[in-house]
């Protein structure tokens, strides 16, 4: 029923629904400070002397690739999340013509293009802050070309790109919660793929680092972009909501405890011995924990109270955002591990191989 407003009851300005203010105005708040903090983690690596083979790092490709990174992944958090809540609330497989839909795919474009051109950034500025060369050597098309071909962090940067794209072409050209389903199965595949190279894939041992990095992304990313879902998702009665809540509840602590498992292996093999109080990179990792830590608590404290309503997850949202940030730091601080000696066995395999690989060894 509307007024001589135009608007129809239990909403706010522009037809939107009071609970998506709160969510909206936290996710920004958060969003801002982590680009706060990226900038002043930028500033300080940037001012350091270069690492070993890399004499030619300029300070620019640091402040590129690591804003290129979080503004990427902080917008895949926002996309992903509508998709997901497209895909909760669609009926009988098709979408509905009702203006919460509508909102959830003009926000899931919105963010869906910034992911992507973020995303795409990622693929000139990542490759030159990880092999010390200007951004434009990388901007040339044959040498573009050739990282993305020859060097897995590049390949996924041009992939998570890509699910980007998927994203917002199913959010503007489709009707079928199926697309939605497919485009955010790709979306938190390719972000996982992301997480698995950069820092965790050097040094030994790392081929444990990489599979706690694959673990960790695919229990986080979903319960991060599960909790911005459930945030944003219309809430239709009250038993609807606290059902999808409660859905989400549920999933907390069993995915925080393989998070924080899958955290524990990776730190163990980038620290190297060292004390994540004693070096830069144990911000990271105390952040990770720390985001981490932050979920399980929420969950705890809406139990105790039976606090089921989407409000409840704003600390939920805090910790989302947190950790994406840190996953950015992650990607870029030079851990301990790196600074190790490394044969080429150890740089592919991560462990070494004293037998020669022949037909004897094989079967023996």
């Amino acid at each position: 029923m509307t007024g001589n407003t135009g608007r129809t009851r239990g909403t706010g300005p522009a037809g939107r629904r009071p609970g998506s203010a709160p969510v909206a105005a936290v996710l920004a708040g958060a969003g801002a400070l982590a680009l706060v903090f990226t900038a002043w983690l930028a500033t300080d690596l940037a001012g350091r002397e270069p690492l070993p083979g890399r004499p030619l790092s300029e300070p620019l490709p640091t402040y590129v690739s690591m804003l290129a990174d979080v503004t990427a992944r902080l917008s895949a958090l926002v996309a992903l999340g509508c998709v997901l809540a497209i895909v909760v609330v669609a009926e009988r497989g098709l979408l509905t013509g009702s203006e919460p839909v509508a909102r959830l795919r003009r926000w899931a474009g919105r963010a869906g293009q910034a992911w992507f051109w973020a995303a795409l950034l990622g693929t000139v500025a990542n490759p030159a802050y990880v092999n010390g060369l200007g951004l434009g050597v990388l901007l040339a098309p044959a040498q573009w070309w050739q990282f993305q071909t020859s060097t897995p962090s590049s390949l996924a940067w041009l992939l998570f790109a890509l699910a980007a794209l998927g994203v917002v072409l199913v959010t503007y050209r489709s009707v079928h919660r199926a697309a939605y389903a497919l485009a955010y199965g790709a979306g938190v595949l390719m972000w996982t793929f992301v997480m698995v190279t950069g820092n965790v894939s050097v040094g030994h041992d790392h081929d444990w680092a990489t599979d706690g990095a694959g673990l960790l992304g695919l229990v986080v990313v979903p319960l991060l972009t599960g909790a911005v879902a459930v945030a944003l998702t219309p809430p239709g009665r009250g038993a609807a909501a606290e059902s999808r809540v409660r859905g989400y509840h549920r999933l907390v602590l069993p995915l925080v405890g393989c998070g924080l498992a899958a955290q524990a292996v990776v730190a163990w093999q980038q620290l190297a011995g060292a004390a994540p109080s004693q070096v830069l990179y144990g911000l990271a990792v105390n952040g990770a924990v720390g985001a981490l830590v932050l979920l399980a608590a929420a969950a705890v404290v809406r139990q105790l109270r039976g606090w089921w309503r989407p409000a409840s997850l704003l600390p939920d949202l805090v910790a989302a955002v947190a950790f994406v940030a840190v996953q950015t730091a992650e990607a870029h601080i030079p851990s301990p591990r790196f600074f190790q000696p490394q044969s080429t066995q150890i740089n592919y395999l991560g462990y070494e191989v004293p037998d020669p690989p022949v037909v004897a060894t094989l079967v023996g």
